[in-house]
């Protein structure tokens, strides 16, 4: 089996997408597991266990996933375990410890006379881009954190990053994103992405010649030894890193440690589905790989108490 934890509410575009659309025979073996639900569980299955999502997890949370993974890890060879949230960098540690990148990230809640601007405001575990338009000025930064904490009321300041923008373009204006997915040891190129707008989100409806320069990137892969040493310097085994280039270095944008794999067949240009097809079999033949384990007893969890119990079962706030 493979048990995919998560928090609740993301597996809807990530790996449930997966399951139902591509997974295929696959189906059947993965389960998806709230993150939530954990108190509740009594015993743990044997099989491959990614915990995913570490990004939304609030210190707490993280805490207790830790715990788990320590379990499951020590637990023997029926049990196959990725991504430690007591190791696995957060974005603000990641963004800082990446030694090619060329632009540096703060917390809002730090001093910030030392931000190159322009500057732009994200949220350090969320995936929707940057929550301000780039920043020209340093004085403009402390006003735009106070417009997105009315606008946003379930973030706090402490949620906030202020990242120094960085012009990948190139010299016709357009920038690209490239993407890649580690499952254990196995590099998956993903996808590239081009746009006019310096918040690349989506893939865009591409000509030939960009579909080419795509076609090159999955099959030669180029930036495969920088891209492993991200990962390994992330400490996280499962999940997609967004990166561009210039300079002739990765400059690295985040490692989502749940993303999603593939979107719906009916969202994929014509061009790209082939590719896309290929790619959903390689990762369901990096999870098979992982998920191949001897046979082995379910691990006995501790028995949470009341109080946690009842916070399992208690509905919460959509997370940003």
């Amino acid at each position: 089996m493979i048990h995919y934890l998560v928090t609740r509410g993301h597996d809807r575009y990530t790996m449930r997408r997966f399951r139902t659309s591509w997974a295929g025979a696959l189906r059947d073996r993965i389960r998806i597991l709230p993150y939530e639900r954990l108190p509740l569980l009594g015993a743990a299955e044997p099989g491959l266990w990614i915990f995913s999502d570490l990004e939304r997890l609030r210190p707490c949370e993280r805490a207790a996933a830790a715990a788990h993974f320590e379990r499951l890890s020590g637990a023997g060879p029926a049990f196959r375990v990725l991504n430690d949230p007591s190791r696995a960098l957060a974005r603000y540690e990641l963004l800082r410890a990446m030694p090619t990148n060329a632009f540096r990230a703060w917390r809002a809640t730090e001093p910030l006379d030392a931000v190159r601007t322009p500057a732009f405001i994200r949220a350090a575990g969320a995936h929707d881009g940057s929550l301000s338009g780039l920043l020209r000025d340093r004085e403009e930064i402390e006003p735009a954190i106070r417009r997105v904490l009315r606008r946003r009321w379930r973030l706090r300041r402490e949620d906030l990053l202020v990242v120094e923008f960085l012009d990948t373009s190139d010299g016709s204006g357009t920038f690209r994103k490239y993407a890649a997915m580690r499952i254990g040891k196995a590099l998956l190129p993903r996808h590239l992405f081009f746009s006019r707008d310096w918040v690349v989100k989506k893939a865009g409806a591409p000509d030939e010649a960009r579909l080419r320069e795509e076609r090159e990137f999955l099959d030669a892969f180029p930036h495969r030894e920088e891209v492993r040493a991200a990962f390994d310097a992330a400490r996280i085994e499962y999940g997609r890193i967004d990166y561009a280039v210039t300079g002739g270095r990765i400059q690295v944008w985040e490692i989502n440690t749940n993303p999603v794999l593939v979107p719906a067949p009916r969202r994929i240009d014509a061009g790209r589905l082939d590719r896309s097809r290929r790619f959903a079999d390689d990762v369901i033949a990096a999870l098979v790989a992982l998920s191949d384990v001897p046979a082995g007893d379910p691990l006995p969890l501790p028995r949470a108490g009341a109080a946690a119990r009842l916070a399992a079962r208690i509905p919460r706030l959509p997370r940003p």
